[in-house]
């Protein structure tokens, strides 16, 4: 027994010793978790803001594409009043895909950019069918008028639905970090790996409801 008192000091040195170790790695483990937190809950409140812009710019033009589509909102207007909303749906267009480009760049989660990139295609749809309504309502070609405007329709219809599925979206992905446990508890490796997982679905079920609904005019559209 005598022979181990002299080792005490030095185990009891060892135990101290191997306690602040431990304290150490733990506090840097939280100081970098605390740094992860706050890098992400920066870059989620930019992208809420880019969305809440887009959100704004998106009321206007789907305020003026509503217009553009049904051939009877232009009977009564004056040729000065057509010029007059030909320009500001101009302007509602540039502003509507330059918000759009942002938030894509601002917005860098996978379910984020496949819900974007589904509202892309389809405001090129929508615009080319509001363009056929006007061409035939200035060239007084009734015949082209129905299909021009059912083309539209359904392009509108599904950006409108689109639009609310990117909020949805949104408002899961860019919450602050506190109300996020998958952000808060799963490894890095398998967050990106749902993320992707569910980008996957959300863009089969979007090609599939616009193959659908919308159907050959993203081919001409794009073509």
């Amino acid at each position: 027994m005598g022979s181990v008192v002299p080792y005490l000091p030095i185990a009891a040195a060892l135990i101290a010793l191997f306690g602040i170790v431990i304290t150490l790695r733990h506090s840097a483990r939280k100081e970098r978790m605390a740094s992860l937190v706050a890098r992400h809950d920066e870059a989620r409140r930019e992208g809420r803001l880019a969305v809440a812009q887009f959100l704004s710019a998106a009321n206007t033009y789907i305020g003026y594409a509503n217009l553009f589509r049904r051939s009877n909102a232009w009977s009564d207007l004056s040729p000065e009043d057509q010029r007059e909303r030909i320009i500001a749906f101009a302007e509602a267009k540039r502003e509507f895909n330059e918000k759009l480009i942002l938030t894509l760049l601002t917005c860098l989660d996978a379910r984020l950019q496949v819900q974007l990139g589904h509202i892309q295609r389809v405001f090129v749809v929508v615009n080319q069918g509001c363009s056929e309504v006007g061409v035939a309502v200035r060239s007084d070609m009734k015949p082209d008028l129905v299909p021009a405007e059912a083309k539209a329709a359904r392009a509108m219809k599904e950006l409108t639905r689109s639009m609310g599925e990117m909020h949805k979206v949104a408002v899961l992905v860019l919450r602050p970090t506190v109300f996020d446990q998958d952000f808060l508890h799963l490894p890095p490796e398998m967050r990106r790996e749902k993320e992707h997982f569910e980008a996957e679905e959300m863009e089969e079920r979007n090609e599939s409801r616009f193959s659908r609904d919308v159907g050959a005019e993203v081919g001409d559209a794009w073509g």
